[in-house]
């Protein structure tokens, strides 16, 4: 993850996402790096991904705008290879019918709320095939 207005600034995050039922997962989230912009972050605006398949993993490019307590915005870059973890050779039914065109997902993110050690929020989005005016929401 890059911050443009910050380019001192380069976090890396390994991610292990389990489903743990339909509409949940367990994140495990591991971080390092370098940040030396600001830290009161108070929410994420204009939150945009493109998604793609290459062979079998998914390629994450996106960005968004963090509002701070001050009311400036600074911008937030990131890629992603989001790959499954399997047990044998087979490609996720998921992967299958990802469209060959790829996705666009824009999302609106409540503002954070914050508690000693945790963090929560809720966001809507829409998820459309490149090309096509939209379908499908996602909560």
């Amino acid at each position: 993850m890059s911050y443009p207005d910050f380019p001192g600034s380069l976090i890396l995050f390994e991610v292990d996402v389990v489903a743990t039922g339909e509409t949940e997962w367990a994140t495990r989230i591991y971080v390092s790096g370098i940040y030396s912009g600001p830290t009161d972050v108070v929410a994420t605006e204009s939150y945009e991904l493109d998604w793609r398949m290459d062979d079998r993993r998914l390629l994450e490019s996106g960005s968004a705008a963090l509002a701070l307590s001050s009311g400036e915005r600074i911008r937030q870059d990131w890629t992603s290879i989001i790959t499954p973890a399997l047990d044998s050779d087979r490609i996720p039914a998921i992967f299958e019918r990802f469209p060959q065109e790829g996705e666009l997902v824009s999302a609106s993110i409540s503002p954070f709320e914050i508690n000693g050690r945790s963090m929560g929020y809720e966001w809507e989005g829409t998820v459309r095939k490149q090309g096509e005016q939209g379908y499908g929401d996602g909560k």
